[in-house]
This record gives C-alpha cells, structure tokens and sequence, in this order.
C-alpha cells in the first residue's frame, strides 16, 4: 500500500541518517500498515541491530521477515 511504503521509505531515511530509533519507528509502521511487507521487516532486523532501545515486539517481527525471505528481491 502507499501509505505503507512512505513510512518504509521513511525508515529508510532515517536509517541513512544514523537514526536507528527512529527508523524502527517508521519500519513498525510500515508493517502496522501492511504485515506482509517483507522488506519492511528485514530493515526493521537490521535497525534493530543498531537501536538503543528496540522493543520486544521488534525480535518477533524480525523473526518473521527473516523467515518470510522468499518474499525479499535478490539485492537489498
């Protein structure tokens, strides 16, 4: 959905811009929005990673994209 990829992309954004927290803000969202955007949650893994205060919900929703990678393109 649109709505969806502009928090994606918002995300990515932050990310870029060395914001972690923020960007697992906007990844959450992301999925909040549409569960099935896998992409959203392989970034949401990653900024976690780097976080300084990722929430429990975020190991779970990680868990599930890193399954669901059949679903993700060839590159990231």
């Amino acid at each position: 959905s649109l709505p969806a990829l502009k928090e994606f992309l918002a995300g990515e954004s932050a990310f870029r811009a060395g914001q972690p927290d923020a960007a697992l803000e906007s990844y959450r969202g992301a999925l909040a929005l549409d569960s099935g955007f896998a992409l959203a949650g392989f970034r949401l893994a990653n900024a976690a990673g780097w976080a300084e205060h990722p929430s429990p919900d975020d190991r779970r929703l990680a868990k599930r994209a890193l399954s669901d990678t059949a679903r993700l393109p060839l590159r990231l």
